[in-house]
């Protein structure tokens, strides 16, 4: 399956990190729906979202998503739909791989369906034959170009069409996507933790100068234990990493050197001796 993501890019950021090995990876937990429509699964490092409904009405099913007001054409109507988001969370990655689904169609319910992702804007996904309500739910399965080390979020999207009558329904249980979920490794200078190295890792070193390295997610700073000019020249160094591009070299140019930043601090707390002892 093709990578989403250029080696090359991966490569290359992969220079600037702070360790190669991966500290944990678990497997995407799956959709299923034992007593409400509401339900989503929990686990550390992926938020989950609850399935929606775009342009759709409810329509009751227990142990199911069941939705109505489905597309009486015989195409893809894009701006009606089911979805759910998988959102990594700061520090975490995503692998995915395929997504598996269970479906059923009411009597009058569309008899084609879609699945698609965000990854390439909803351009293209699995189109297959929904199961009539005569017949156990039918289980999907889309195999779709691979997603690796995602850090954004990453939703789906289920369409209907070809329905037979404005009351007809369609269902979706047991949804789940193959794939894992990584603890990546921590970006040097990345005092925030937030993925990228940016100005507001900057104000983070200039606030805790002098004080306890440990304010840094582990693996962030120099490790000498204290914040100081070495964090920053390791700030310096990866500025621009991550998910945020590097800013102007003007803009650049206007952050202050750490001897600055120093020279600025004492005088304040000169100045506010003074004040203290008039």
């Amino acid at each position: 399956m093709k990578r989403n993501l250029a080696t090359s890019a991966t490569a290359i950021a992969a220079l600037v990190l702070v360790g190669t090995a991966v500290s944990h990876a678990t497997p995407i937990l799956p959709y299923e729906f034992t007593s409400t429509h509401t339900e989503v699964p929990t686990q550390t490092g992926l938020t989950y979202s609850a399935l929606t409904r775009t342009n759709l009405s409810f329509s009751t099913s227990p142990g199911t998503f069941n939705s109505g007001g489905w597309n009486l054409a015989s195409e893809v109507d894009t701006t009606e739909y089911v979805e759910f988001t998988l959102t990594p969370e700061t520090g975490y990655e995503l692998n995915l791989t395929q997504i598996s689904f269970d479906s059923q169609r009411s009597n009058t319910g569309p008899v084609f369906g879609e699945v698609r992702y965000s990854v390439d804007g909803y351009a293209s996904g699995l189109t297959y034959t929904t199961t009539p309500l005569t017949e156990a739910l039918g289980n999907n399965i889309w195999d779709f170009p691979d997603v690796y080390n995602a850090t954004t979020p990453v939703t789906f999207r289920f369409y209907g069409y070809g329905a037979t009558g404005s009351l007809g329904t369609l269902k979706f249980d047991n949804v789940a996507v193959t794939g894992e979920v990584l603890e990546g490794a921590q970006i040097a200078g990345d005092f925030n933790g937030d993925g990228k190295v940016n100005l507001a890792d900057y104000t983070v070193w200039r606030d805790n100068l002098g004080g306890p390295e440990s304010v840094f997610p582990d693996g962030t700073g120099d490790s000498s234990g204290l914040v100081d000019t070495g964090d920053y020249n390791t700030w310096k160094t990866s500025f621009g990493t991550g998910s945020e591009a590097m800013l102007s070299t003007t803009q650049a140019a206007n952050v202050p050197e750490p001897a600055t930043v120093v020279l600025l601090a004492t005088f304040g707390l000169l100045v506010a001796a003074r004040y203290r002892f008039r």
